[in-house]
């Protein structure tokens, strides 16, 4: 773990504050602890706060315990670093702290963008989308009996055409918006385009069993769409109250049902918007307390962040590493 991360030069985070130096990035494969993971000695001889959001549930398979290892593992090479796992549901702040990792409970929900994922005025074309990767563990064949659904999507080079085909042969009849828009071919979205398709739908589909916060699920929410989901681990059911969002089980009818009831209720894009702003900014205001008390332990500081605008830049996207430390090279 004493080299900089070569093999994917894009890492999900930012240096959000350079004096004193505190980062948040996402845990990955290749940088399991974020920026201090995938370069190390940007981190040396400093004092450093890292936050660690998780990309994935560490419920299954004992994937807190293989955190804790990489925490032990580093922690000679950046004796001054301090690091805190932001963990999306309470369960995984448990598991954490039977194996001593601090953590902290803030679901990635916060970080997501709401200028750009907002309602907007659209003819529904879709009963249903599902903004998933074409992928076994999205479950694609639970929408089988969805009458009107549109699929978003990201897929890389080796993923297709295999997934795609597999996808497309389980839901005959569902719009491949992506390959739509691409005149036939795949064609990947701006943010800004996805969040203006998501507003041709009148409900969202959650349906892996488990995975991390499911960014989807709240950019959903905040497009004014209400949510069918299936029962899930990982911490994205946080957000999911009636009237908005129907949890149901692993069925494909009772899917179906369930999308025909919320998508015939017709309710209003700025009742859902409400909702989950409001959770959000009460979830955004906690975090900031935590973090400033974090910052107050740590370096000895008061009131280091006054809003939450630091951390409205986009820490769900990812970027050049060189472009993420950029500002430990301008302080």
């Amino acid at each position: 773990m004493s080299e900089a991360l070569n093999t994917d030069p894009y890492v999900g985070g930012l240096v959000v504050s350079a004096d004193p130096v505190i980062t948040y990035s996402k845990r990955s494969t290749d940088a399991p602890l974020g920026l201090a993971s995938a370069c190390p000695e940007a981190f040396r001889g400093r004092k450093a706060l890292h936050l660690i959001g998780l990309s994935y549930t560490i419920e299954p398979r004992r994937l807190f315990a293989e955190l804790a290892a990489h925490l032990k593992a580093l922690a000679p090479e950046l004796p001054d670093s301090r690091f805190a796992v932001l963990a999306n549901s309470e369960f995984e702040a448990y598991l954490l702290s039977t194996m001593g990792v601090p953590s902290m409970l803030s679901s990635q929900a916060v970080f997501i963008d709401d200028n750009i994922f907002r309602p907007q005025e659209a003819e529904p074309r879709f009963d249903a989308m599902y903004n998933a990767r074409l992928l076994p563990m999205k479950r694609h064949e639970l929408a089988r009996d969805v009458k009107s659904l549109g699929l978003l999507y990201d897929i890389g080079a080796a993923e297709e055409p295999p997934q795609y085909d597999h996808v497309k042969a389980l839901l005959p009849h569902a719009t491949f918006v992506n390959h739509e828009v691409g005149g036939g071919t795949y064609r990947q979205l701006k943010v800004e385009e996805c969040a203006a398709q998501l507003n041709t739908a009148r409900v969202g589909l959650c349906l892996s069993a488990e995975e991390g916060l499911m960014q989807a699920a709240l950019e959903y929410l905040l497009c004014g769409l209400p949510v069918v989901s299936t029962r899930s681990i990982g911490g994205r059911d946080r957000y999911f109250m009636p009237p908005f969002c129907r949890v149901v089980p692993d069925d494909a009818a009772a899917i179906a049902d369930a999308v025909a009831t919320l998508a015939g209720a017709r309710i209003r894009k700025a009742a859902v918007r409400g909702y989950i702003m409001h959770l959000l900014k009460f979830e955004r205001h906690n975090f900031l307390i935590a973090v400033n008390r974090l910052a107050k332990e740590t370096f000895g500081v008061d009131d280091l962040f006054t809003s939450f605008a630091p951390f409205e830049r986009g820490l769900t996207r990812w970027r050049k590493l060189d472009d993420a430390l950029a500002p430990l090279a301008a302080a």
